[in-house]
């Protein structure tokens, strides 16, 4: 077991490496809050519209409604997952969890770039469970149980990174 995340190695990739159940635990936790943090912002983009409105959403109303869901659907969910990774190298239930991503090629931070790949390929799937029933959704999460040697999702391929656990 890693006491640091940096510590990984690609040369000896099984010391570290997270096991797809906590991986799936970090992200139903991520799922769990994110929704919780969805809500609310809808919450807030519905009493803002109807202040704007008069108390009815309608012209000028309807569209702030619109800017809130349109922000909370797509740009939320690449946020949060391109920001926490960035800053902290991890998520909310990764961090819960003592799970970091960290690159493929030497287990050292994740850039900016990297993150936002890995958030453009996995982020929407959580904003919409029915999103979790797509074939692309579905394959990328699962391509880490056929990955034996790094355990890699397709969204982690795709930014060179991997998902590793640290003594807590």
């Amino acid at each position: 077991m890693l006491t640091a995340p940096e510590q990984w190695n690609p040369a000896a990739p099984g010391i570290g490496m997270a096991e797809p159940s906590l991986r799936f635990a970090a992200r139903l936790i991520d799922t769990l809050l994110f929704f919780m943090l969805w809500f609310l912002m809808m919450l807030a983009g519905t009493g803002i519209s109807a202040a704007v409105g008069g108390g009815e959403i309608e012209g000028t109303a309807s569209n702030v409604f619109t800017v809130f869901y349109v922000f909370n659907f797509f740009l939320l969910p690449l946020l949060l997952e391109w920001s926490q990774v960035t800053l902290w190298g991890r998520s909310l239930g990764k961090l819960i969890l003592n799970l970091w991503v960290v690159r493929a090629d030497g287990g050292g931070r994740v850039t900016a770039g990297r993150a936002l790949v890995r958030a453009l390929l996995y982020a929407p799937g959580h904003t919409n469970l029915i999103n979790w029933l797509l074939p692309w959704s579905l394959t990328n999460v699962l391509w880490s149980l056929r990955d034996k040697t790094f355990r890699q999702c397709l969204h982690d391929k795709a930014a060179g990174t991997v998902v590793v656990q640290v003594r807590g």
